[in-house]
């Protein structure tokens, strides 16, 4: 499974000249065990369609990659999306820079039913889509 490493987002940070933002309350995944987890629990596969909400640096998203599905990703970091571009997009991944909750959805084909992670997140955004 193609991941990143703690060293490989080290890297990226350092090469990029990128580092967490505390105002973002940015964390990246950096432990490959916990990122094959969270993809094989997800259980989606060649039919589905993920759209990730704060991919950092791709780790999970490059996780998700392997199973099939349809992957689009939104990140609010200005500065990350072009990394994220250069990472993702080989793999056929739709990248996005915005905030999930006044991003344009329908520039990703938002297909209902779909399912969004985070409770806070899930009920800003279907309140304020007009959804809930």
């Amino acid at each position: 499974m193609v991941t990143h490493s703690r060293k490989d987002v080290v890297a990226l940070l350092e090469a990029h000249g990128l580092a967490p933002s505390r105002a973002l309350g940015q964390n990246f995944v950096v432990d490959p065990n916990t990122v094959r987890r969270i993809a094989r629990l997800a259980a989606v596969g060649s039919g589905d369609h993920v759209i990730e909400i704060g991919p950092g640096l791709g780790s999970l998203t490059l996780a998700l990659v392997e199973t099939g599905a349809r992957l689009d990703v939104v990140e609010v970091d200005r500065y990350i999306v072009p990394v994220l571009r250069d990472i993702l997009q080989p793999h056929g991944v739709g990248v996005y820079q915005g905030d999930a909750l006044t991003f344009d959805w329908p520039d990703v084909a938002v297909q209902l039913p779909i399912q969004v992670a985070g409770s806070t997140l899930s009920s800003k955004w279907l309140t304020s889509s007009g959804r809930l």
